[in-house]
């Protein structure tokens, strides 16, 4: 008897311990201009006007720890500039960007990436995701489906604008 009641005890403590850890208070996110402070670091990517023609950004992360088009050469961002706009896959146009490097995919090495938005009602004031389509060609002002395809080699990176359009 006395056995159970030490067991009882202690899963009580065990319980009470438990339950005031969570009950605890958490440190209060701090904002910090654009950069949210937690456990992971975000930036709000809203640019005070579309991206434009020749508009200087850089590429960078991903969905993987080491994307695909920042392996070959190996890199940490692909800069580059917008040289245009055509026709996305849907209602918004796709950003065409000359790399200031070529870089290679599994298939393709080139200079050129399309840059399409990933979220339905993403705009290019807020360009972040990305998809990534590598090209070695300059592609047609038509939809991904009615044009010459390059290889996808990203699903979700992020853009940053360098230098806006003098």
């Amino acid at each position: 008897m006395r056995h159970i009641q030490l067991t009882i005890s202690a899963l009580t403590i065990l319980l009470m311990t438990f339950f005031v850890s969570c009950d605890s208070q958490q440190q209060p996110i701090q904002k910090h201009k654009d950069t949210l402070i937690s456990n992971t670091k975000t930036v709000d990517f809203k640019l005070t006007q579309p991206l434009q023609v020749g508009d200087k950004i850089e590429l960078s992360g991903g969905y993987d720890y080491d994307p695909l088009f920042l392996k070959n050469p190996p890199a940490s961002k692909r800069s580059g500039t917008v040289i245009q706009f055509i026709k996305g896959q849907n209602e918004s146009p796709a950003a065409v960007v000359k790399l200031d490097q070529k870089f290679s995919g599994e298939k393709i090495t080139g200079d050129i990436v399309v840059l399409e938005l990933r979220h339905v009602g993403q705009t290019w004031q807020e360009p972040t995701p990305v998809h990534i389509e590598l090209c070695d060609f300059m592609p047609e002002d038509k939809t991904w489906k009615d044009r010459r395809q390059g290889e996808w080699v990203e699903a979700a990176a992020t853009v940053t604008l360098v230098q806006p359009k003098k």
